[in-house]
């Protein structure tokens, strides 16, 4: 039986390896970040030990949670409380090949996720929750990947992440993904505690709003009030951030360590505030949103056309 099935077998779950796609465009991971959460519900507990990958295209459409979980388990515990559970986008998610991809090429610390949920699956659990992944709750072009510390198979890790010593995380060439984009070439970098740490690893700086990728002197819409919290810095941690507020333009001003600057605004976006498209206006017109303005994924669609 060839490792990818195995895995399947081990996970307690009905996958299958239908190719929806048939050509994909390679895509590299450009960051990788660690960190430690902390659930306030539960003090006393271990943290979840949280990696942020960050990829150089749109990995996903939406935001889709717990991948890596069974489809009984998601449907019970997602559909009820969060209303994030859509049954469709699931099945497609699994006829796709999508999520053994997951199982099969991402690796902690020499196990992939697949194996490790064959371990749990043995040890503890008959339905595996530890290992986390969130595709695009971060923002569309990030996968999050958290492990859930509690269960005593993971405790080596915790320990291993708070004590500085090496934790890798492997990301092999195939890792598929919904946007018809795959991994081209494997990935590996050490965790050391909060540092990571790899001799390929180039990260491109990249800003993103709200889960939209901004350009330089970019405006954004957005449907929700204007907040530092949406922003997202890829690439380096080394700037600073101001703003400043202009009618009804947001401008964010990013200074980075070298001194350079990428500056762009956000405009709250109001039902009708947009004008209409008649002679000279000093105002955004229709047109102007439709090139420079990202509403949505289809957005940023038309404006990676219009570059082209």
């Amino acid at each position: 039986i060839d490792r990818g099935y195995t895995c399947h077998l081990y996970a307690n779950d009905r996958l299958v390896d239908y190719e929806m796609i048939s050509n994909y465009e390679d895509t590299r991971v450009t960051e990788v970040s660690a960190r430690l959460d902390y659930n306030p519900s539960r003090p006393d507990d271990d943290p979840n030990i949280h990696f942020l990958i960050v990829f150089d295209k749109q990995i996903t459409p939406l935001v889709y949670v717990h991948a890596s979980q069974t489809e009984s388990w998601r449907q019970t515990a997602l559909e009820p409380y969060y209303g994030l559970y859509d049954k469709e986008v699931s099945a497609a998610f699994i006829a796709g090949g999508f999520k053994s991809s997951l199982f099969d090429n991402v690796y902690i610390n020499g196990k992939s996720v697949g194996e490790w949920q064959a371990l749990e699956l043995q040890a503890t659990n008959p339905i595996p929750t530890s290992i986390l992944a969130h595709y695009g709750q971060s923002t569309r072009y990030t996968l999050d990947l958290s492990i859930d510390c509690r269960a005593a198979m993971y405790n080596d890790l915790y320990e291993a992440f708070n004590n500085g010593d090496d934790i890798t995380l492997e990301i092999k060439s195939g890792l598929k993904f919904t946007t018809a984009t795959k991994t081209a070439e494997d990935y590996k970098c050490v965790v050391n505690g909060y540092a990571v740490s790899t001799d390929e690893l180039k990260p491109e700086i990249k800003v993103f709003y709200d889960g939209v990728q901004a350009l330089d002197g970019d405006v954004l819409l957005t449907t929700t009030k204007v907040s530092d919290d949406n922003l997202y810095i890829s690439g380096t941690k080394n700037y600073s951030v101001s703003k400043s507020v202009n009618g009804q333009i947001t401008t964010f001003t990013i200074t980075y360590e070298d001194g350079s600057t990428f500056v762009f605004g956000v405009r709250e976006y109001i039902t009708n505030d947009l004008p209409k498209e008649e002679g000279c206006s000093s105002s955004l017109s229709l047109s102007s949103v439709a090139t420079i303005l990202a509403l949505s994924i289809a957005a940023v669609v038309a404006r990676r056309k219009k570059d082209e």
